[in-house]
């Protein structure tokens, strides 16, 4: 007689091995999303570093600092800085910038530029749409630090 060998994988083991990707999946996504995240947040701050630099060699040549009213600085949203020589930034972006000081000599704490999320793409045409960063502002300050909110301003990290 023959004994009849049957393989494969039965139910309860398929089903384990289902539940050991989903709890091996429910903690790598939130790492991912958050890694993703950071990524996206060293664009507004290289963008806004390279513009302190060009504020602070306005600052060395002319004694105070760029204001929004200085012509040529705030011609456009994402630009309008080619007199402290930065020109805006190539192709999409993910962040709308602007040119916030309105006073020529003030603390170093005061913040004189930003860059938003996702709520101005009808203003910038090249801006990708991107949720994950609508409510994040970063901010620099005339002392050069960058300060990085993801609740539309209130706290900073």
């Amino acid at each position: 007689m023959k004994k009849s060998r049957h393989s494969g994988f039965t139910l309860i083991e398929l089903m384990i091995v289902v539940v050991i990707i989903g709890l091996l999946a429910a903690l790598a996504i939130p790492r991912f999303l958050t890694a993703s995240k950071k990524a996206k947040l060293s664009e507004p701050r290289l963008v806004l570093k390279a513009l302190w630099v060009g504020a602070q060699t306005y600052y060395s040549e002319n004694g105070c600092w760029p204001t929004d009213e200085t012509p040529g600085y705030n011609q456009w949203v994402n630009g309008g800085w080619s007199q402290i020589g930065f020109d805006k930034p190539a192709g999409s972006t993910r962040f709308c910038y602007a040119y916030t000081n309105t006073n020529p000599i003030g603390s170093p704490d005061d913040r004189i530029a930003a860059a938003t999320g996702s709520e101005h793409v009808s203003e910038v045409p090249t801006q990708k749409p991107d949720l994950s960063l609508e409510a994040v502002r970063v901010y620099l300050t005339r002392s050069g630090c960058i300060l990085v909110s993801y609740d539309y301003g209130n706290s900073f990290q």
